[in-house]
């Protein structure tokens, strides 16, 4: 793969770039040090530069406004690395295009094994079509996670130890820039982990049926104006609207919004939370990504909130 004269993607060009990503995985045991000989790190390089460029236009919330009611918006959830099964759903819904949208709601990278490859595939469909497809961060678009969780490593094995820590250094970079969430329509909020406070911290918060919070459920007007949170977002100062933006879970035994102990970040926040964040921003449906489906067997009453 070269990158085109000129640095202009099209369709055709993305389309044979995950064509020839995913020919190569199928390779044997030495498809991942391949990569690099297939889509050299200057290749890379170039489009993850492209990908910060475009997303250092966007501001925190992305509105995405479909020209048409014939126009389809895709929410995709966390891909975290699973090359193929991003393929296969996008052959089923249909490649991106001007009356088939698509948000990416963060999670591209680690615990699968194809994380660039993904990385790459989804960052070139946003630099070909910047308004058709949209990407919101997700809390493994951070240090400390591609760290620990992998996808730092996986690009040192893909492309040695000395490109591959430049290539996540760039990485690192462009996922600083990528907004928390998107507005689909003026009534649709898609946000990866959840809600976010208005004050510095929650308190008096109660499990179990009783009590409410002391903080403040945020708005959307907040969320505009805060800071994507940089490399690291530890969810404290400046920070901790990225970090409550993240790292939250909804929870069926809370009232109001308490701190989120169970991950030592962002919040949790009950259906009272929820419908007051609703009514106050104009909002009719929250839909997340950071856990599976199966996690709303344990919050019944919560029907606004999609996982």
């Amino acid at each position: 793969v070269t990158w085109p004269k000129g640095g202009e993607l099209t369709p055709e060009w993305v389309a044979n770039l995950a064509r020839v990503m995913e020919a190569n995985t199928r390779t044997g045991p030495d498809h991942p040090q391949n990569l690099r000989k297939l889509v050299p790190k200057s290749v890379m390089e170039k489009l993850l530069k492209a990908t910060l460029a475009v997303l250092e236009t966007e501001g925190t919330l992305v509105r995405v406004d479909p020209s048409s009611p014939d126009v389809n918006v895709n929410v995709v959830g966390d891909t975290h690395g699973q090359f193929h099964d991003a393929l296969r759903l996008v052959h089923l819904a249909g490649a991106p295009s001007a009356t088939n949208w698509y948000v990416f709601n963060g999670d591209f990278v680690d615990r699968g094994a194809w994380g660039a490859e993904l990385v790459a595939t989804v960052f070139a469909w946003k630099v070909c079509m910047p308004r058709y497809v949209t990407l919101t961060r997700g809390n493994h678009e951070c240090e400390f996670c591609t760290e620990v969780y992998g996808y730092k490593k996986e690009l040192e094995v893909k492309y040695g130890t000395k490109d591959g820590r430049a290539l996540w250094r760039l990485f690192m970079r462009v996922a600083s820039e990528l907004p928390l969430a998107a507005l689909v329509a003026d009534k649709t909020l898609v946000v990866h982990g959840g809600l976010w406070r208005s004050k510095r911290k929650a308190k008096g918060g109660k499990k179990g049926g009783g009590g409410s919070s002391g903080a403040e459920v945020g708005t959307l007007a907040q969320l505009a104006k805060a800071w994507k949170g940089g490399d690291d977002p530890d969810g404290e100062g400046d920070t901790q609207i990225a970090g409550d933006v993240l790292w939250s879970d909804p929870a069926s035994d809370v009232n109001g919004m308490i701190f989120n102990d169970n991950r030592g970040i962002g919040t949790m926040f009950g259906a009272d939370a929820t419908k007051t964040f609703m009514e106050t921003n104009g909002v009719r449906l929250v839909l997340r990504s950071h856990e599976g489906p199966d996690a709303r067997e344990d919050r019944a009453g919560m029907n606004d909130m999609t996982s």
